[in-house]
Formats: structure tokens, sequence, C-alpha cells
């Protein structure tokens, strides 16, 4: 993607606007005003930021663009939504095709489950070689979101950035479920993808466990182990989220030393598919994301020190009471920074 600003052109601004929803949603909107080439493929459009209470959920939003400096609003198409982590979150029929004037709907692949924290979305379109150089502009301006009181659970995973080879029941990643306000909800199974790049393989990673992260001896799912694609972790226990609150688990495995170093793993949550119902009445719950549901592991040098059978913070081999937690991350720092240096890695900051 370039997106490239014309001689005498202004420098990169940002014009904030922000909107009120039903149910307590707000929406502000963060748009490009800079000038984009022509024959552009996915040229940022901007920012919206939603933020609502625990218990509701969003639909879909519209947004209305408008052309500037000879540029026309057919100028773009194949536009999308993106999460904070480059994840296309309208694929498929939510795909928004052409723009036209007014509002357009982007509805979101899976209701976008809100929890109280803000989550951001980048709007991206493709812009012919039919756009003026030099001079076009496209400006975004998110309305009032369809929101719906929401009968699902927000889910979401957080990985490591990193994990040392050699590893055994090390935290890969976090999962995070948050209760809608009106109900207690019943998780029986997680439905978890890998894939695997680098010379990295599913076989790599053994003992593959769910974890409840408040009791770090639970085990809640027997032994298994990824064979790439999607393995359907069934909770032995069905974990029972409390209205209104979270539960956090742990996905825990025994990283093999025969992994290459730089070769990753990555995992995918999708919400939709987890099995959950809602506790008082037994009826199905169609849970929505609730932040991040995918992310990328790069595996580092051997593991120093560690327990086994206990998990610990994510990408830290376990250590028990935890006191050498310190510096075995500063020298997981520091062998990161010597055999990757000048690469850039995406996390979750919460």
């Amino acid at each position: 993607m370039k997106s490239l600003i014309g001689a005498g052109a202004l420098s990169l601004l940002f014009i904030a606007g922000s909107v009120a929803a039903q149910s307590g949603v707000s929406i502000t909107s963060n748009p490009v005003t800079a000038v984009i080439s022509p024959n552009t493929s996915q040229a940022s459009l901007g920012t919206f930021t939603i933020t609502g209470p625990l218990g509701t959920s969003v639909n879909s939003v519209p947004l209305t663009i408008t052309a500037g400096g000879g540029a026309t609003v057919g100028n773009l198409s194949n536009c999308r939504l993106y999460d904070a982590v480059g994840n296309s979150v309208t694929t498929g029929a939510n795909v928004v095709g052409s723009i036209g004037a007014g509002a357009n709907t982007f509805a979101f692949n899976s209701p976008v489950a809100l929890t109280g924290n803000s989550v951001t979305y980048t709007v991206r379109c493709d812009v012919s070689s039919a756009a003026p150089v030099g001079t076009s502009t496209f400006t975004m301006n998110a309305g009032t979101p369809n929101v719906s009181a929401s009968q699902q659970l927000a889910v979401s995973l957080d990985t490591a950035p990193s994990v040392p080879r050699g590893s055994q029941d090390v935290t890969l990643a976090n999962i995070t479920l948050s209760a809608d306000t009106a109900m207690n909800v019943r998780v029986s199974s997680l439905p978890i993808s890998l894939s695997t790049g680098g010379g990295a393989t599913p076989a790599l990673l053994t003992d593959c466990r769910i974890r409840d992260a408040s009791d770090l001896t639970t085990v809640l799912t027997g032994s298994i182990n990824p064979s790439g694609g999607t393995t359907v972790f069934a909770l032995a226990t069905p974990s029972v989220v409390l209205s209104g609150t979270e539960q956090t688990l742990n996905l825990t495995c025994d990283v093999s030393a025969a992994s290459p170093i730089g070769g990753t793993f990555s995992f995918v949550i999708t919400p939709s598919t987890v099995g959950a119902v809602n506790v008082a009445t037994g009826a199905a719950i169609t849970p929505g994301s609730g932040g991040f549901t995918s992310g990328t592991i790069i595996v580092s040098g051997e593991a120093i020190g560690g327990t086994p059978g206990l998990p610990g913070t994510p990408g830290i081999p376990n250590t028990g009471a935890g006191g050498a937690a310190a510096g075995i991350l500063l020298a997981l720092i520091a062998a990161m920074a010597s055999v990757f240096a000048g690469a850039t890695y995406l996390r979750r900051t919460a």
C-alpha cells in the first residue's frame, strides 16, 4: 500500500468527530485527509473507534465517504474494515464493492461484543487509476452504529510475541471470556485454529491444554496435540462465566527443542464458533469478538530454566512461584534483539 502526499500538500492531518449511539455506545472518526495516489491497493481512509458498555454488540457501522481534489467516490472499490492487528473483519458478502453517495453500511462478519473497552477499526479501499494524481482525497466519517442488546459472550485471544524453543507447559495465549450482564454463560468448547511458518510445523507443539488462569493447576481439557487447522478444545468441565464478569483461560503447550529459531505459530479463535449457552435457559448463544482474536508467536533460542506442569506468563517458561520471571524476560529480550534485529512484532496492548 502506498499513500503519497502531493507537492505543496499539508502533512497528514486527522479530523476527529464523535457520534453518540443508542445503549451508551459512542463512535469517534479519525479520517485521513492526506492526498492518496491513484492505483493504490487497500489505501487507508482513516479509523473509527467504538466504545460501549458490556452487554451490547455492534452489528454494522454506516460510513459516509466524500471525495475531493477532482476524485469521486466511484474511484473507490473493494472496501473493507480491519482490526488493530490487520485482520479483515468484513470479508465475503460483507466487502463493500463500491461506494455510493451518503451512508454505506459496513457489516461485521461477527457482531462485535463490547466489553467497556474501546475497539478501533481501519477503513481501507482500492483506489482506481482514474483518480487524479496528486490531488485526490477521500474523507471518511462513521455514523451511528447498529447495536443490539447482547445475548452473546465476548471472546478475545492474546498471544505471546515470542517463545523459547524447548519450553514446557509454556503459556502461548490467554483467552478472555466476558459474560453479558444479564446472564451467566457456560462455555463447553473452544475451537482454535493453528497455522505455522518459517519452518515450524504443528507437530512441534505437544501436550497442549486449556487451563483456568485463576487456578494454575486446574486442567480444563485433556492433552491435545494440534495437527494444524482447527482443534476443538472440548472442556472436560464446562467453564461458567458469571454475568458481568470476565474469565481468563491459558493455552499451554510444550515447544519442541527442535523448533527452528524464527519459526512461527499463529493462533486464531473465531468467537461465533465457541460453544456457549445461557446457564438459566440452556439456549445456545452466539459469542462475539471482545478484542483481538488472533496472533503470531515467533520462536527464539532455548528456554532458560522452567518448571514443568505449571502455566505461566505468555512466552515465558514456567517458573513455579515466578521468582525468575524478570530475569528470563530480560534474557529473552536480549536473545530476540540479537537474532531478529529490525523485525517488528505486533501484540495486544490491552
